[in-house]
């Protein structure tokens, strides 16, 4: 096989389990008074959920009552799986609709980041699906179930990836909204109760397992193809399903020309006779005869029917195309129509393709045994196998809960799930060497806004993959692969390709199929391929997911997770308050910089924090906007004291308008009685430009600056990921020569932020700073990159207080987002500040770059007068 493609636009990533934060022993606090409505699963189960959460305070609610609940616990489908019984799944989720429609406009208009909740239950075994088998075919799951053949955890009900995939997806429609999916082992768990009361009103991870008294979730983890398990030949048939068009051809054509194998490719519908009159026009002559049945539609009041008919006439004109152009070049690819929601339909498909394995104890399941014999021969075959079937199927149409009706959204579930249980039922009395269902990254990790169904159908493919990989008694010889894919250029069925780059970089569809090809001979399980993540992220979403930072992109998404804080309250694009929380045990330049004698905050690490809060209030149309500019800046340094080892402030961050600008304004104050610590208007001076490099040679991640009572990582600065302490306070920094600057109320001790030697040159002040190393401002494995040049900021303010204390003032503090100090690496420069005038200046001495204008305000307090 060919070496990997260079430059790879994506990267693989497997999932696998990890231990998650243990919770208290008892519910949280916050549950009581809640509005709260349980709902699904099985009538005792439900009962008992029920009884817990109303011991713990919540009051109950059922659709019909007045008022609009708070909180949802969804037990969802409880019934064991049952692969005959591809519709099992509809009626509990038209139960879960209709509680979702009821509150949308309610939960759609709440501020308020901690009220709402959505949490459901799922029974993978307390693993999300991820246990491995340790054989036997009597296994019992404890609770009088057969396990389907499974020592280990086992996977009850695989089809609860449909309110997985639907609860990572809903915070897109409801931005408030805290989804949760708590994955059992069974739904008569004794303890589940418990568990639901525990892990209510105690938000943070989105995905969590309880799998033998433990707590787990999920966690990426980089991993390369495995080596071949199989080959692929001449003698070899690849069944497409779903092959004829789009992203399934190009894949059928690239199987028929890397390995020769003949490649069978389907649809629902027979393919073109020929002489049909819309398949002989050429393409201007079919955009004109779209529209005149457009506009005679709109004329008849058709336009719906008339829309999907023509959709359907151009997709057959491309089978038309592709077969022939398939023919020309010799390829042996061949179309068969077939429903695959038809059971009869896909076993006459599977019979002609590839024969049964014999019944056991007959002859030729005596022979079957001999390693030396093929099945088909045994059977009576022509020679040729069936190697493997690809599931391609999916329609993206993106509507929000309110514009979608329930017969659409149960047809996108449907149309990922009932022809994948099918295909399974289809082989287990089959040996292939694989089985692959293409899936999207909107069931691992949530889709887009309008995608509730589109993830929810993927989310449950993934998770009938891991079934079908896990189960022993069925028999399967063959290796269980999902493929979670992000979007494909010009081949994704995305309804909206410009807002889906907003979520991840697109693939590039050579360097797609090349490791298609090479996953399809080797992988097993669910497998990911990762873009760069892009600016999509929401406030609520960032702490329900373990940001690891092995992902594509992180070192650009780190910073603002770490200032996030905790989010209190959020309009999209409008307004975000959170906590954020400074400890000196995280911020190891609390103690760096004195107020009165007292540890406070450096100034520069709280503008940093404004800058990062405008981030997540961006635009989501038109071209990015990259915040590197403060205006009005205000400060009371008395006000960034710590007490007790920490500065606890709220943050207000609200869209407004500067200049005729985008501008964000800000605004710290204290918690106990609101009143304001610094005031400013963020804004962006160069309007869009590239990545920010990363600091010190690696990426950034997040890092917790306290706990919580829940275990989950604390409110403030690195809210998003848990931190682990480097032992050190200071690491790499110190002064590096500078002076420490004191004064009658301010003290830079110069032992974390790099003090300034100033020498008078011609009328102004020039000092040359050295590096500030992220490390040294922040304890955590990989801390985040700053895009202010912080040891230059500091010192121009030492230089303009003369070290009083008072009222901050800077009219305004830009730092080009293309213009940071430092190597392409990433690691951090000096900078060379000089004065002029009462603006300040700082270059990058590398390539004389301008990194950083300051301009302040002359006045009384402190602010302004020069040393």
């Amino acid at each position: 096989m060919s070496a990997p493609m260079p430059n790879p636009t994506v990267h693989r990533y497997t999932w696998e389990c990890a231990p998650a934060p243990p919770l208290p022993g008892h519910p949280s606090e916050d549950l009581a008074g809640r509005l709260v409505t349980v709902l699904g699963g099985l009538d005792e189960t439900a009962d008992r959920v029920s009884a817990e959460l109303a011991a713990a305070g919540a009051r109950l609610w059922r659709l019909g009552d007045p008022g609009v609940p708070d909180a949802v616990v969804d037990l969802t489908l409880a019934d064991p799986f049952d692969l005959a019984d591809p519709t099992a799944w509809e009626k509990p989720l038209l139960r879960t609709l209709a509680v979702l429609r009821h509150c949308y406009d309610d939960w759609a208009a709440e501020p308020d980041c901690h009220r709402l909740g959505y949490l459901a239950v799922t029974y993978l075994g307390g693993t999300m699906g991820y246990g491995e088998p340790s054989g036997g075919l009597s296994d019992t799951v404890g609770y009088g179930e057969p396990s389907g053949g499974l020592g280990g955890p086992v996977v009850y009900q695989p089809l609860g990836g449909i309110w997985a995939g639907l609860a990572k997806t809903l915070h897109r429609e409801l931005p408030t909204l805290n989804a949760r999916i708590v994955d059992v082992a069974h739904p008569r768990q004794p303890d589940l109760p418990t568990l639901v009361a525990r892990e209510l009103y105690r938000w943070g991870l989105c995905e969590v397992g309880y799998h033998q008294g433990r707590r787990m979730t999920l966690v990426p983890r980089r991993r390369p193809t495995p080596p071949p398990a199989t080959e692929l030949g001449p003698d070899d048939i690849v069944l497409v399903c779903g092959g004829g068009v789009g992203l399934g051809y190009a894949l059928a054509t690239e199987l028929a020309e890397r390995y020769g194998c003949e490649v069978v490719v389907t649809g629902r519908r027979p393919p073109p006779a020929g002489d049909e009159d819309w398949l002989t026009l050429d393409e201007p002559g079919f955009t004109a005869y779209r529209h005149d049945r457009l506009r005679q539609a709109a004329a008849d009041g058709s336009l719906r029917e008339t829309r999907t008919h023509l959709a359907r006439l151009s997709q057959r004109r491309d089978l038309h195309h592709n077969l022939r152009t398939a023919a020309d070049r010799g390829l042996r690819i061949r179309y068969l129509p077939c429903d695959l929601t038809d059971q009869a339909a896909v076993d006459a498909l599977l019979d002609d393709l590839s024969p049964r394995r014999p019944p056991v104890g007959s002859p030729q399941a005596e022979l079957e045994g001999d390693p030396g014999v093929r099945l088909d021969a045994v059977v009576g075959g022509p020679g040729r196998r069936l190697a493997g079937v690809v599931y391609l199927a999916g329609v993206d149409r993106p509507a929000r809960l309110p514009a979608k009706s329930d017969r659409d959204l149960l047809a996108g579930v449907a149309v990922k799930v009932t022809g994948l249980l099918r295909l399974l039922a289809g082989v287990r009395e089959r040996d292939l060497d694989f089985l692959c269902a293409a899936g999207s990254l909107t069931g691992r990790l949530g889709g887009m806004t309008g995608e509730l169904d589109y993830a929810a159908g993927n989310e449950a493919l993934a998770r009938l993959g891991l079934w079908a990989g896990q189960t022993a008694s069925a028999g399967p010889s063959f290796r269980a692969l999902t493929v979670c894919w992000p979007l494909w250029q010009d081949l994704s069925v995305s309804g909206n390709v410009d807002a889906a780059l907003r979520y991840m970089s697109a693939l590039d569809p050579a360097e797609g199929l090349d490791l298609w090809c090479r996953e399809l001979v080797a992988g097993a399980g669910e497998v990911t391929f990762l873009g760069r993540l892009g600016q999509a992220l929401r406030p609520v979403q960032a702490a329900q997911f373990l940001v690891e930072h092995e992902l594509p992109g992180f070192d650009v998404a780190c910073p603002r997770l770490f200032h996030l804080g905790e989010p209190l309250v959020f309009r999209p694009q409008e307004r975000l308050s959170c906590r954020v929380r400074f400890d000196a045990a995280a911020v190891p330049a609390l103690g760096d910089f004195l107020v009165g004698g007292r540890a406070a905050l450096p100034a520069s690490l709280l503008l940093e924090n404004a800058l990062r809060s405008a981030e997540w209030l961006v635009p989501e149309q038109g071209p990015p906007l990259v915040p590197d500019e403060l205006r009005g800046v205000e400060v009371d340094l008395a006000g960034l004291v710590a007490q007790d080892g920490a500065l606890i402030l709220d943050r207000e961050a609200e869209v407004t308008e500067l200049d005729g600008r985008w501008a964000v304004s800000v605004i710290f104050r204290r918690p106990e009685d609101g009143s304001a610590v610094a005031s400013m208007t963020v804004t962006t001076a160069t309007g869009h430009g590239p990545a920010v490099p990363a600091g010190r040679g690696a990426p950034a991640a997040a890092a917790s600056a306290g706990g919580r009572e829940d275990g989950e990582p604390a409110a403030g600065p690195g809210s998003a990921v848990p931190a682990a302490g480097r032992g050190s306070a200071v690491a790499g920094g110190g002064r590096e020569g500078g002076e420490s600057v004191a004064g009658p109320g301010l003290e830079w001790r110069g032992l974390v932020i790099p003090g300034a030697r100033w020498r008078d040159e011609g009328e102004g002040r020039v000092a040359e700073v050295a590096p500030c190393w992220p490390a040294d401002l922040w304890v955590a494995d990989l801390p985040p990159r700053h895009r202010l040049p912080v040891a230059a900021v500091e010192a121009v303010l030492g230089a303009v207080t003369g070290g009083r204390a008072g009222r901050l003032r800077i009219a305004r503090l830009t730092c080009p987002a293309e213009a940071v100090p430092g190597s392409p690496d990433g690691v951090p420069g000096g900078v060379v500040v000089s004065r002029g005038g009462r603006g300040w200046r700082g270059v990058d001495p590398g390539d004389g770059r301008t990194v950083m204008e300051l301009d302040v305000h002359e006045g009384p307090d402190g602010a302004g007068g020069s040393r």
